[in-house]
């Protein structure tokens, strides 16, 4: 009966010894698995960091060509302001000067009129100043179509830079995007 039992608690034992080999295999096993995924998400991280960084210089390049662009618009903008000044100034001087050349025809047609009593030729010489009023009219009304033709297109620059305005939010909002994303890979793996 004492065999019986002494060989009953050696059975148990080398039944308890198996099942602790078992188990610390399987421990090996599972730790060898949480290792090496801890590799993989730490490689997975890596690569999320370097993309992250690609795209954060790809925006970086984006925004510098939006910059200059911008500053190229303004320069062109003062350029294009200081020379439609500068034409407006001379064209208000040309037109200074033709009306002080049409007052003096005028004046020397009252003058012919008044010293030559020739009707025929002051009648010539008025027709021909009215003429001359006329066109100075004319040559108005075209400068005027002139200036309202740059104010179009004044407004015309103003919706492209609303345009450009709408550009640089969606790529605001892509940064946004990213950003979030990466908060969310950064919780993830915490998880």
């Amino acid at each position: 009966e004492l065999q019986r039992q002494d060989m009953i608690e050696k059975q148990k034992r080398e039944v308890v010894k198996q099942k602790e080999v078992k188990r610390a295999k399987a421990v090996a096993r599972v730790k060898g698995a949480l290792e090496g995924a801890a590799v993989l998400e730490q490689q997975r991280m890596a690569e999320l960091e370097t993309k992250m960084k690609e795209d954060e210089k790809r925006l970086d390049f984006v925004r510098g060509i939006i910059a200059e662009k911008e500053a190229e618009k303004k320069k062109e903008a003062k350029r294009k302001a200081k020379i439609r000044s500068e034409k407006a100034e001379e064209a208000r001087q040309a037109q200074e000067l033709r009306r002080q050349q049409i007052l003096e025809r005028q004046q020397r047609a009252d003058q012919t009129v008044q010293h030559t009593l020739a009707k025929k030729a002051w009648e010539k010489e008025k027709t021909r100043v009215e003429h001359i009023m006329q066109t100075e009219k004319r040559q108005a009304k075209v400068h005027e179509i002139k200036r309202a033709q740059a104010y179009q297109r004044h407004l015309l620059k103003k919706k492209l830079d609303g345009n450009l305005d709408r550009a640089q939010r969606v790529l605001d909002q892509k940064e946004e995007l990213l950003e979030k994303r990466r908060k969310a890979n950064v919780e993830s793996s915490l998880q």
